[in-house]
C-alpha cells in the first residue's frame, strides 16, 4: 500500500490476473489493469469530481467515489464513454429502495439486472436486438460487469465472507441490456417511470436469473396466460414469500409487442392481465399445511398471487424479432426497482 492509499500491483498481465484472483477482486475472468493513465482517461469522460462520493455500498459501507467507480470500470473492460452509465447504476443500487444489503448477502441467487434507455444506448453501441443479454456488445457485457465489480470491491460482497448465495448464477458476471425503443409500440421504460424520452436513464432490478418462455401460440390472450403462469411458478420466491419489492422483468421481442398492440393492448393492459392471472390455488401449493412457510400476504379468495399489484411487472422490449420467445427474469422479492438519469449531453 502506498502513501496515497493506492495498491502497487504486478506489471505482468498474468501476474496481475493472479494477484486480483487471490484477493477476490474479480469474477474469475481476466481483468484489465487499472493503470493511472487508463483511470485518467475514464475520469476525463465525466465532469464530476474524482473524489466525489456518489454512493455508500452495503454491506461493507464502502465509499463509491467517481475515481473508485472508474477504476472498477477499467478492470471490467469498459470504454471511457461507458462511465456515466456505470456511475448512474451505482447510484441506483445504493438507493434504500433497492435493498442492496439483502441482494449482496442473501442465500438466494439474486443478481443485478441493468436496463438502459435513452440516446446514450446508441451513442455507446449498446445492443437491444438479438442476444442482448449474451455479451455480444462490449457495452452490455462490461457495464453490467463494472457495476458488479463495484458491488464486490466497494460493497464487499466476497465469497465466502459475505456473499452467501447457495449456487450463485452466471448472471452475477453481467446482466445488462438496452431497450428497443424504436421497435416498441409502447412508451419506453424510462418514460413510463417519469422521465422524458430524450433523457438517458439506467434502471436496476434484482432478479433470480432468466427463463425462456415459449410463446408459440400467436394469440395474445393465450400468450399472456402462458407468461402469467411462468411468473407464478410454484417454487418462485414471490409465490412462497410475497412480492414486497419490484416485479419480474418481461422482455418481449418487437414482434410479440406488436402482436399485443395490434390487439389493442397497451403496456398498462399487459401489466394488468399479468397481475390478474399470475396466481395459483393455495390448495395446490406444497406446504399449505405450514401457513408460516407460505405467502399469507398475497392470498386472495383461496389463491396465492405472484404479484402484489398491476404496477409490478416491468414490461420491456428487446431481442430478435422472434414471434415465439419471451425472456422472463423472475424478481428477487425484497428488492425494489430504481431508476437514475445518466449525465449525458450527446
Amino acid at each position: 500500500m502506498t502513501a496515497n492509499g493506492l495498491v502497487e500491483v504486478p506489471s505482468d498481465l498474468d501476474e496481475f490476473y493472479d494477484f486480483v484472483q487471490e484477493r477476490s477482486w474479480s469474477d474469475g475472468l481476466p481483468v484489465i489493469p487499472p493503470t493511472d493513465a487508463r483511470v485518467a482517461a475514464f475520469l476525463a469522460s465525466t465532469p464530476r469530481d474524482p473524489d466525489e462520493i456518489v454512493a455508500v455500498l452495503a454491506p461493507a459501507s464502502g465509499e463509491a467515489t467517481i475515481r473508485a467507480i472508474a477504476t472498477n470500470a477499467v478492470m471490467a473492460g469498459c470504454r471511457p464513454e461507458y462511465l456515466p452509465v456505470v456511475i448512474a447504476a451505482v447510484e441506483a443500487i445504493a438507493d434504500p429502495a433497492f435493498n442492496l444489503n439483502s441482494v449482496q448477502v442473501d442465500v438466494n441467487a439474486a443478481t443485478l439486472a441493468v436496463l438502459v434507455n435513452g440516446p446514450i444506448r446508441e451513442a455507446i453501441g449498446m445492443n437491444w436486438g438479438g442476444g442482448a443479454l449474451s455479451g455480444r456488445a462490449r457495452a452490455n457485457a462490461t457495464i453490467g460487469r463494472a457495476v458488479r465489480f463495484a458491488m464486490i470491491n466497494l460493497g464487499g460482497a466476497r465469497s465466502p465472507e459475505s456473499d452467501l448465495t447457495i449456487h450463485g448464477q452466471p448472471g452475477c458476471i453481467s446482466m445488462c441490456m438496452a431497450e428497443d425503443e424504436d421497435g416498441s409500440p409502447w412508451e419506453p421504460l424510462h418514460v413510463e417511470r417519469g422521465f422524458n424520452r430524450a433523457d438517458s436513464v439506467v434502471t436496476v432490478a434484482a432478479v433470480t436469473g432468466t427463463q425462456n418462455v415459449l410463446t408459440g401460440i400467436h394469440e395474445p390472450d393465450a400468450m399472456l396466460t402462458l407468461m402469467a403462469d411462468s411468473i407464478c411458478t410454484m417454487g418462485a420466491n414471490t409465490v412462497l414469500l410475497g412480492a414486497t419489492g419490484g416485479g419480474p422483468i418481461v422482455s418481449f421481442s418487437r414482434s410479440l409487442a406488436d402482436l399485443l398492440a395490434r390487439d389493442g393492448l397497451t403496456k398498462a393492459d399487459v401489466k394488468r392481465v399479468l397481475y390478474e392471472r399470475a396466481r395459483k390455488p393455495a390448495a395446490f401449493m406444497p406446504g399449505t399445511k405450514r401457513p408460516d412457510r407460505i405467502n399469507q400476504m398475497l392470498i386472495d379468495d383461496g389463491e396465492i398471487r405472484a404479484l402484489a399489484d398491476e404496477a409490478q411487472p416491468i414490461v420491456f422490449v428487446a431481442g430478435y424479432e422472434s414471434p415465439n420467445h419471451t425472456c422472463l427474469m423472475p424478481n428477487y422479492c425484497v428488492s425494489g426497482v430504481v431508476s437514475r438519469q445518466v449525465q449525458f449531453d450527446g
